[in-house]
């Protein structure tokens, strides 16, 4: 697992603002495709999701997270 820190302050706008908050899935299976589970705001109600488009899509915006989010070893500073 990896930690990235996305500061708001005097950085652009993060990517999934807004959305409803997901979770990526993923296997060392090459069969088993990624899922996304969607958060629906009720406690217990959630979408999963593998379609290939929304797979793409989802992880089209979270590299862009990656991108304009801290490195990894300057999270870890800021959390030290």
């Amino acid at each position: 697992m990896t930690l990235q820190i996305h500061l708001p302050n005097g950085g652009p706008v993060h990517v999934m603002t807004g959305m409803p908050t997901v979770t990526v899935y993923r296997v060392d299976v090459w069969e088993i495709p990624d899922h996304v589970v969607r958060e629906r705001g009720l406690p217990g109600t959630a979408e999963v999701l593998d379609d290939l488009q929304v797979m793409t899509t989802y992880q089209v915006l979270l590299n862009h997270a990656c991108v304009i989010a801290l490195h990894p070893d300057e999270s870890k500073e800021v959390l030290a």
